[in-house]
């Protein structure tokens, strides 16, 4: 393991979790409601994913480093599959079927738009 590598990982992921976290507090969640935190840090960050992907590959493919420190770490920490699942779970649970299914097909479609939003915007980037 390239140490450097590790290190832009885990500083990207401690600033992306610490964003999270500003995102749980401003939008607390009561185990009944929408789970907004969830969608917009995970929506965000496949934004902040798909720009820096199609950058990456496009114009800046001699900054590998971004990839470890933005992609990998500072989306990585930002996002969160687990409190989506769990969210996801607790709303079945507790029987607001409608709100779980509708925060189910958001998240994944509002994410996969997210991606596909920021790659195009590097489309024939100068």
């Amino acid at each position: 393991m390239n140490m450097l590598n590790a290190l832009l990982v885990a500083v990207g992921g401690a600033m992306g979790s610490l964003v999270r976290y500003g995102f749980s507090l401003l939008f607390p969640w009561n185990q009944q409601g929408f789970p907004w935190a969830t969608l917009l840090s995970n929506s965000i960050a496949s934004f902040i994913l798909g720009l820096f992907a199609g950058l990456l590959l496009q114009k800046f493919s001699d900054y590998s480093w971004m990839r470890y420190l933005i992609i990998i770490g500072f989306c990585g920490g930002f996002s969160t599959f687990s409190s989506f699942a769990f969210e996801l779970f607790k709303l079945n649970q507790g029987n607001n079927l409608a709100i779980a299914g509708t925060y189910a097909l958001a998240s994944v479609l509002i994410s996969l738009g997210c991606i596909v939003l920021g790659y195009s915007l590097t489309i024939n980037y100068n």
